[in-house]
């Protein structure tokens, strides 16, 4: 006799405890660039870091932080996109 039984999966899933915020690890470096003409086109090149130099570029950098916490829920995937503005 063969017994078949559903299978259960139970997953641990992160909840959502905190809205999300931003860090800034790594702000532009002061005067890295200077403003540019729309005619000049998009050929200014990168924006360096802070702490850029000639041997090691670094760039500015964020990280979004989310804090969760351990339930038993249903997996939801979400994407975040960041919109920046960078004005003196």
């Amino acid at each position: 006799t063969i017994f078949t039984y559903p299978l259960l999966f139970v997953f641990h899933m992160p909840s959502r405890i905190s809205e999300p915020y931003i860090e800034i690890f790594e702000q532009p470096r002061q005067r890295g660039m200077r403003f540019r003409y729309k005619c000049e086109g998009r050929s200014a090149g990168s924006i360096p870091g802070e702490h850029s130099t000639d041997n090691n570029k670094t760039f500015p950098s964020i990280q979004v932080i989310l804090l969760l916490s351990i339930s038993y829920q249903c997996l939801y995937l979400h994407c975040a996109v960041a919109v920046l503005s960078l004005v003196q």
